[in-house]
């Protein structure tokens, strides 16, 4: 369901509508309480799609985009920006043409510790050594090739 969102949107001189996925989709039952039929239990900005996939999986917007605040403040280097990260449709008033639109969705995955080994100082140490060995590699690789950092051939 797609809501108007706003008629100032002009493409050349192409007046357009903008409508995009209203934010009470992805709302918990705490905010919209008829959501308890799909199962928004979570906290808003989060779509629960667990019963469908039989996992804990959900859909949010990207970089949890007008999502709850705790959803935000999980992740280190999240930064939510609507003209990069939102879902619109902009449609040409007169022939009600889809003139532009944007689709941006994140899969959001619930992992829990599946009693995998926690990974030792000296297993991290040798994929430190393995990484350098690679840049190295490459490194060698392009110069016997003669390719010049920031000059293109």
């Amino acid at each position: 369901p797609l809501t108007k969102k706003s008629s100032d949107q002009m493409l050349e001189s192409l007046k357009l509508t903008r409508y995009a996925i209203p934010d009470r989709v992805l709302s918990s039952i705490d905010t919209v309480p008829n959501n308890g039929r799909y199962d928004q239990f979570g906290p808003d900005g989060l779509a629960n799609l667990t019963y469908q996939y039989q996992t804990d999986t959900f859909v949010s917007r990207p970089h949890f985009l007008d999502a709850a605040s705790v959803l935000q403040g999980s992740l280190v280097g999240l930064h939510p920006n609507p003209s990069l990260h939102e879902t619109y449709l902009d449609v040409e008033h007169t022939s009600g043409l889809t003139v532009r639109s944007q689709v941006r969705w994140q899969l959001v995955s619930l992992l829990t510790d599946w009693g995998l080994p926690v990974i030792g100082s000296t297993i991290s140490d040798l994929l430190v050594l393995a990484e350098e060995a690679v840049w190295d590699h490459f490194c060698s690789a392009s110069e016997e090739k003669g390719v010049e950092e920031g000059v293109e051939e």
